[in-house]
């Protein structure tokens, strides 16, 4: 039975205070104090409703997320100081710990448990790791003493985020690690056989390797597997926890819930209803979660250039290749920087080049194929707002056929293509040349910052399909082109480029996280870089540009549907429809309406205007929520209707 308590036991007065450092000030800090009362008058009504507190609380969130831990410098286990980084055992060769059988099973244990066996970069070496909190570091130390190693700080804490500690060990020593782990039947034997045996051979090393990350991605179930109460103690220290069901907490919060459903709930000031926007806005999540289960079955056929072709097609002959002018071959190479990837085989005996397309726009496959031989596959299924996509392929001989020809014109990827075109025939040097490709693409700015790239219009057409988009505002006639990437140096070639052909052009490259992208605002440049990439040979986004280009005062709803249905579905939720587009453009005139009054002078047709201006906004939240719910159910039905089947949930 549940004792029910006033509501004033549940929100006592609770102040908090917080100090913010200021950078303006020199050594000086600047303390800003904020006070939250939550001390309830004798009327029932309390001085911050519920949606203020949410946002302080956010508030406090993202400032306690940007706070950051000293460096830690000390490290306390067994009550004992120990000063950091803890260095491994130097001096040679040492004996090993005795261990015995008890220590052993748990170190066994917590190694499962959280235990990383891991190559090194280079693929040198082999190396054992485990990684704990900055105040849990006892069970490092007991792997620290009995098989050597070292104890780093890996992370700086960061709000609550607390700082890390890793015992790691590798070389020699990593091998000793791992057989004498490897003597007890454990999870992970056959990792941490891998790792006693790492060879010498840099052949063996990249299949080991390979080897290495599958048994990561896939269960694993070893042969022969014993547990102790030391190896479960172990275990449990890594993955267990310890919760007590009668907790105190627990049964305020069910005493409150128990008092929400009676009958004085109106009364408490904590409680509302959800809003009409915000019951459509959770059955939008829900039906989102919904589709992103649907599986559409697999494409059998696609249309490309008016013809229909039968999935997959196969390696194309060498005597059917086509001839390539040079401004084919510029836009070739100018999509494949977009959009390609160069890539070793599997069992290193050759390179590999593909492309990536939706089944929608198969267009820059079909010339990949039709230039450079090679096959046509499925490459994902379609599932919610995904469309299946297509990959062309080509390896072996063809692969460096392929990259020879496109390493004539200097793009972002000639580096990568000249190794492909080049593939060694040794052994040794197949390796070096498959972990060359590896950091080409884990470090792009350091390997692309010294390579040229010659820019025309048809490689600007081709990179301008395969990462660019084309955007027309809703309320204006307002009209944006975008190109997004992860290199820099490229984009910042396009904008010299633009800078030098368009008139009055002055772009900038931006960074947003890890992209950068530029963007021509003005409508007149804009048109005019969309006739000279249509002149030469853009492809994929041709449809889009010509709408773009036919666009009037009469038909901006239209064209900005026209551009919606032909720019994917990368942002089909968020784009308005074309009673939203008017709702836009008359709210748009409100405000200038307003601001007008307020340059003016006149305060009291302000705050009218003001007023009218918020209904009307919040009538189109309402309204745009209702279409996007809309589109949502109709989405789904067409996805049901088209054979989609629903996937179910792993356990």
């Amino acid at each position: 039975m549940l004792r029910r308590l006033p509501a004033t036991q549940y929100y006592p007065a609770v102040r908090v205070r917080f100090g913010l450092p200021s950078t303006c000030r020199g050594s000086r800090w600047c303390r800003t104090h904020a006070t939250v009362n939550l001390q309830h008058s004798n009327n029932t009504a309390p001085l911050l409703s519920p949606d203020r507190l949410q946002r302080r609380s956010e508030r406090l969130k993202c400032f306690l997320a940007s706070l950051k831990w000293p460096e830690i410098s000390h490290m306390t286990a067994s009550g004992e100081l120990y000063e950091l980084p803890v260095r491994a055992r130097s001096g040679g060769a040492q004996q090993p710990a005795v261990l015995h059988s008890h220590e052993l099973q748990y170190l066994a244990g917590f190694f499962d448990g959280d235990g990383c066996v891991s190559p090194s970069s280079s693929l040198s070496s082999c190396t054992l790791c485990i990684t704990q909190v900055f105040d849990r570091g006892e069970a490092l130390l007991r792997f620290h003493k009995a098989f050597g190693g070292g104890i780093y700080c890996t992370s700086a804490g960061c709000g609550a985020a607390k700082p890390n500690l890793q015992w790691s060990v590798r070389g020699d020593a990593g091998k000793q690690a791992a057989s004498r782990l490897l003597s007890w039947p454990s999870m992970k034997q056959a990792q941490l056989h891998i790792a006693s045996e790492w060879p010498t051979c840099t052949q063996r090393r990249l299949f080991l390797a390979t080897s290495l990350k599958s048994l990561k991605h896939f269960a694993y179930q070893p042969g022969v597997m014993a547990c102790t109460w030391a190896y479960l103690a172990g275990f449990f220290d890594a993955e267990g926890h310890i919760q007590s069901d009668k907790d105190p907490a627990r049964y305020q919060q069910l005493e409150l819930l128990e008092l929400l459903r009676s009958e004085h709930a109106p009364a408490l000031p904590f409680v509302r209803e959800l809003s009409l926007e915000d019951q459509l806005q959770r059955r939008c999540t829900r039906l989102i979660g919904f589709m992103r289960r649907l599986r559409l079955p697999k494409i059998k056929r696609f249309c490309a250039f008016g013809v229909v072709h039968d999935l997959p097609i196969k390696v194309a002959r060498p005597g059917t290749r086509k001839q390539l002018s040079a401004a084919q071959l510029e836009y070739l190479v100018g999509f494949f920087d977009g959009d390609g990837c160069v890539s070793a085989c599997m069992d290193l005996s050759g390179s590999r080049l593909t492309v990536g397309q939706s089944v929608g726009q198969p267009e820059a496959v079909m010339m990949f194929h039709k230039a450079f031989g090679g096959g046509v596959y499925n490459h994902s299924q379609g599932s919610g707002y995904r469309q299946p996509s297509l990959q062309w392929v080509v390896s072996g001989q063809a692969a460096a056929h392929a990259a020879h020809v496109l390493g004539k014109v200097q793009g972002v990827k000639t580096q990568q293509l000249r190794i492909a075109a080049c593939w060694p025939a040794c052994p040794n040097l197949r390796a070096e040349a498959a972990l060359q490709l590896k950091n080409f693409k884990s470090a792009p700015e350091e390997h692309s910052s010294s390579c040229r790239i010659v820019v025309t219009w048809p490689y600007l057409a081709g990179f301008f399909d395969a990462e660019g988009s084309i955007h027309l505002r809703a309320n204006s006639r307002g009209l944006r082109l975008s190109i997004w990437q992860k290199r820099k140096n490229v984009l910042s070639a396009i904008s010299t480029f633009l800078t030098q052909e368009v008139p009055e052009y002055q772009g900038k490259v931006h960074k947003q996280g890890p992209y950068h992208n530029i963007d021509v605002f003005c409508r007149a440049q804009s048109q005019v870089v969309l006739r000279r990439l249509i002149s030469a040979g853009l492809l994929i986004k041709l449809r889009s540009a010509e709408a773009a280009l036919s666009l009037t005062q009469s038909d901006h709803a239209i064209i900005h549907s026209t551009l919606a249905e032909l720019s994917g579905k990368q942002n089909c939720l968020i784009r308005l429809d074309e009673p939203g587009c008017r709702r836009a453009r008359i709210i748009d005139r409100a405000n200038s309406e307003f601001r007008r009054l307020i340059r003016s002078g006149k305060l009291e047709e302000a705050q009218e205007k003001r007023k009218h201006l918020d209904e009307m906004r919040a009538q189109h939240a309402l309204r745009s929520v209702e279409a996007r719910y809309a589109k949502i159910r109709s989405d789904a039905r067409c996805m049901i209707q088209r054979g989609a089947v629903l996937q179910e949930l792993k356990c």
